[in-house]
């Protein structure tokens, strides 16, 4: 059982989920089948905001159950999983704002990567000890 990781892969697929509704409804209103349309900004963005997420969540979430069928305390797969979510909600508020840099940008992409660094070497050690 990984009842800590199942929590936070529900999180995180709402999350695909809604950045998804989102582009098919920019899709719709802007009538692109395919691509991100000549000039769409907006909906290059969405596209983006979807990709980027679909490209982080999935190792991520790996660790977090990696760590679980390891047995991590359970206070350190939260942290984990939050720093996750959290990073997946920020960053795109900052991409839809503005194309360029922005703070929710910035740090929703930081508290992801804290997953993608702290995790492996946490990881390593339960495996080896």
């Amino acid at each position: 059982m990984i009842p800590v990781s199942a929590v936070y892969i529900a999180l995180n697929a709402l999350i695909l989920v809604a950045l998804g509704v989102l582009v098919v409804r920019e899709r719709w209103r802007s009538g692109v089948g395919l691509g991100m349309g000549k000039g769409d900004s907006r909906l290059a963005r969405l596209v983006r905001c979807h990709a980027n997420a679909a490209e982080y969540m999935p190792l991520s979430l790996l660790l977090i159950v990696a760590l679980e069928l390891m047995a991590a305390p359970v206070w350190l797969l939260h942290i984990f999983g939050l720093l996750l979510t959290a990073g997946r909600i920020l960053h795109p508020f900052g991409l839809l704002r503005s194309a360029g840099a922005s703070w929710q940008r910035a740090g929703g992409t930081a508290l992801t990567w804290h997953v993608l660094i702290l995790a492996p070497p946490v990881l390593i050690y339960l495996a080896v000890t």
